[in-house]
């Protein structure tokens, strides 16, 4: 983040390196922000509420508060979270699945986990119910050679009944990740005679073994796509209309963009897109101050995520799971979800006690300050009645018109006279839930994953994040807090730093003294001149290619196996010495037993210019200069004068200690009693957290 900001009318603007003029946009439940990236390196940022039931009328409402010809921009880049609440409220396409005869029920069947692991209750509920599943006669070896040839008559019977209702079909056949002869051939059949249906073939979208997983993930590309579809074919022609030269570039899941065309195939590398854009930025700005391991902490309005970065990169994972036995195996940055937000609501539980989430007043009607017409109270009416946040200046472009004496009604009729409490004890409890549970979820990222959050920063952002960060840290052991220059836009500023990225991966198993490694370097090669030709086709100007490629290996008779980094060209040894010194890394022994490689993997990213502006250290002054008023504020069970600080107005080295407020247009930063606040080089403004 750079060193110089000003704030106008709901606008913010920093100073960051110069390039071309970039939009980014992240769509969250609540409020949908935009960044744009100026040539002489400046943004300027709006917040504007998000609209849930067409998220594109939201992103142009964001573009056109930018003031800006839009023919001087040259790309803009969007996280979404459509393909996300698609999965998660269940609003998909009608999907039918057409499998290989007698492996119908694989979605039921999983890896016989539990919903709940002590007892035998729970239900699944798979994205393509049983009675549109239908089993055809087909077979693929093994080894990739053909058993049995697909019958096309037979297929079309199968299919007649039931497509009046269908819109997208998976094809997924046994031993598909080594032959997709057959699904090809299907789907052909299928596009032949219904061309306007969705197909997708789960040999294609993941060539990896693997049944139950690569089923799941072809049938969460399908049950989106539709809806994907729609929803980018409006965005297109809304942004077309405005006069942008360019069709947007999507986020994906693993922290790189795609082009529209590419998300059609893939729609399902778009969940949880937002987070990753998050996660990059955040990333990028702890690295900047120092810092080479973070805890990411998004608080938006609906949801909380939590991140890693170690040693300055962002932790992936090759599987989320999305619902109970619904896993997507597509490369994403690990980040965690729970239902905490701004909008969380609070009431009280059958047995009378407090709790606050997952259910969300969302932006519509959104939490009872906003009166419109939401009645129960939320997070953020607990953080009104506080006074940590100013009615007279919310977040938004100056679109929300907060009433303090909705959310003190709210909180007074469904929390304080239930438990006896004042309405600002009540509230406090509130806020204390929310940052329990929050905290709740670092120490599983950090400690649960055997780290020591002692050597973390953690990095509060989005609407809320600020707002509890210190109280997170404070519960957690965490002694730095690092609030970003824009917290309230940090995911869009993602978007706008991110770069084009396609992850690849294809089954190459044998033992590693005899797998063929010339046609693995032949494999790698092939896939390198697809990526490159992608990144090419997003039309997006970069300084160079890079290109990461890992291996999934263990010894025989392991089940699970290891994802190693490996250096290019592929050579045997060295495959072999990177995999041991993993291995003992992971477990601390190596075992003499022979070395089996299942996939290759490879990722092709075109990298854009990261520098920043930053300007040297300056000498330590108290933050005087930077106050603006004092206020009431509730800590600690009392009320205390507390300074209010305009972020704006802080300089490099500019100090002080709470409790106090810090005010900006997108976000505003709670320093808690005793906690020490300092400006850096960058604009961040880092807390030392005390007990």
């Amino acid at each position: 983040m750079g060193p110089q900001s000003d704030v106008d009318a709901g606008v913010q603007a920093t100073r960051f390196s110069g390039g071309p003029l970039m939009v980014g946009v992240d769509v969250g439940g609540t409020f949908t922000d935009v960044v744009l990236r100026h040539p002489n390196g400046h943004l300027t940022v709006v917040k504007v509420p998000s609209t849930p039931a067409d998220q594109s009328v939201g992103f142009i409402d964001g573009l056109s508060e930018l003031s800006v010809d839009p023919a001087a921009v040259s790309s803009i880049v969007h996280g979404t979270t459509v393909a996300t609440n698609t999965v998660i409220e269940r609003t998909g396409a009608n999907c039918l699945l057409v499998t290989t005869k007698g492996f119908g029920d694989v979605l039921e069947l999983g890896r016989r986990d539990r919903p709940e692991v002590y007892g035998l209750r729970g239900t699944v509920a798979p994205l393509v119910p049983r009675y549109r599943r239908l089993e055809v006669d087909e077979r693929v070896r093994a080894d990739g050679s053909v058993a049995l040839e697909l019958n096309a008559e037979e297929l079309l019977a199968a299919l007649e009944p039931h497509m009046d209702e269908i819109r997208s079909v998976v094809v997924s056949f046994f031993n598909a990740y080594c032959n997709t002869i057959n699904e090809d051939r299907a789907r052909a059949v299928i596009l032949e005679r219904w061309p306007d249906c969705y197909v997708i073939s789960a040999g294609r979208s993941l060539p990896k073994v693997g049944e139950f997983e690569r089923v799941s993930t072809a049938a969460v590309h399908a049950y989106v796509q539709p809806v994907m579809a729609r929803y980018l074919g409006a965005l297109v022609t809304r942004v077309a209309s405005a006069g942008y030269p360019r069709s947007p570039t999507i986020m994906q899941c693993n922290g790189g963009t795609m082009s529209i065309e590419q998300v059609l195939e893939r729609p399902a590398n778009t969940v949880r897109s937002g987070p990753a854009a998050g996660v990059i930025a955040a990333g990028a700005v702890a690295g900047q101050a120092g810092f080479a391991n973070a805890i990411t902490a998004d608080m938006g309005g609906t949801s909380f995520d939590v991140a890693l970065v170690i040693d300055g990169l962002p932790q992936y994972t090759d599987e989320k799971l999305l619902d109970f036995r619904i896993p997507l195996r597509v490369p994403t940055i690990d980040v965690e979800t729970i239902g905490a937000g701004g909008g969380s609501i609070a009431a009280l539980d059958t047995a009378g006690f407090l709790s606050v989430g997952p259910r969300s007043a969302g932006s519509v009607p959104g939490p009872a300050c906003y009166g419109r017409g939401g009645l129960m109270p939320t997070v953020t009416d607990a953080n009104v009645v506080l006074r940590r946040i100013d009615v007279e200046q919310p977040i938004g472009s100056g679109r929300l018109e907060l009433n303090a004496n909705l959310s003190e009604r709210a909180i007074d009729e469904h929390i304080a006279r239930p438990l006896g409490l004042s309405i600002e004890d009540a509230a406090a409890a509130i806020v204390s839930v929310i940052d329990s549970k929050m905290a709740g979820q670092a120490r599983i990222m950090s400690i649960g994953r055997g780290h020591d959050p002692r050597d973390f920063v953690l990095i509060p952002f989005g609407g809320a994040g600020p707002l509890h960060g210190d109280s997170i840290a404070r519960e957690v052991g965490i002694p730095r807090v690092l609030v970003p220059a824009l917290p309230g836009v940090t995911s869009a500023i993602g978007c706008v730093e991110a770069s084009p990225q396609y992850d690849f991966v294809r089954t190459f198993r044998g033992r590693l003294e005899a797998i063929d490694v010339a046609a693995a370097n032949a494999l790698v090669a092939e896939l390198i001149a697809e990526g490159r030709s992608l990144i090419d086709a997003c039309g997006v100007a970069v300084d160079e290619v890079a290109v990461v490629v890992a291996a999934e290996m263990h010894y025989e008779g392991q089940r699970h196996p290891l994802n190693v980094d490996l250096d290019l060209p592929l050579d045997r040894e060295a495959i072999e010495r990177a995999f041991e010194k993993h291995y003992q890394r992971r477990y601390g022994a190596v075992l003499h037993a022979p070395t089996v490689l299942e996939d290759l993997h490879c990722s092709v990213i075109g990298v854009r210019p990261k520098e920043r502006l930053g300007q040297a250290s300056a000498p330590a002054q108290p933050w005087d200069l930077a106050i603006v008023r004092t206020r009431l504020v509730y800590f600690g069970g009392a009320w205390h004068d507390t300074p209010v600080i305009d972020r704006g107005l802080l300089a490099n080295g500019m100090w002080g200690v709470g409790p106090a407020i810090v005010q900006q247009a997108d976000t505003t930063t709670v320093v808690g009693p005793r906690t020490r606040a300092t400006a850096d080089a960058f604009g961040n403004l880092i807390l030392e957290v005390t007990k």
